[in-house]
């Protein structure tokens, strides 16, 4: 009924043209939705590669200063700390460092590696 109505008033050739013009976009969403899909399938993993974890215990400075809320400040500490106390033995150590509390440990705790 609504493809005769349509086909009158000159917007279609009649129900096939309607019927085909839906399953055309629906065809075309599903695409869509299945190209994206695919994208982000290929973006994930290359996002998650770019965040790099930092092993405290031997991090240089230009290591060190990647993680949140870390200067050069805060880097020499880390060093210092390690030389003269030894490598930490699990993430948390680090709030021993004069600076660093359990805030910003929390910010970075992800990014944080212990070998």
């Amino acid at each position: 009924m609504v493809g005769l109505q349509l086909r009158a008033c000159g917007y279609c050739n009649g129900i096939q043209d309607w019927e085909g013009g839906w399953m055309q976009r629906a065809k075309m969403a599903v695409i869509t939705v299945l190209t994206v899909a695919l994208m982000m399938s290929w973006a994930v993993p290359a996002i998650a590669a770019e965040i790099k974890k930092v092993n405290i215990n031997e991090a240089p400075m230009e290591d060190l200063i990647t993680l949140n809320g870390i200067g050069e400040k805060k880097a020499k500490r880390i060093i210092e700390f390690r030389k003269n106390n030894g490598p930490f033995q699990k993430p948390e150590d680090i709030t021993m460092v004069k600076g660093i509390g359990q805030k910003l440990f929390d910010k970075n705790k992800e990014l944080i590696l212990i070998k």
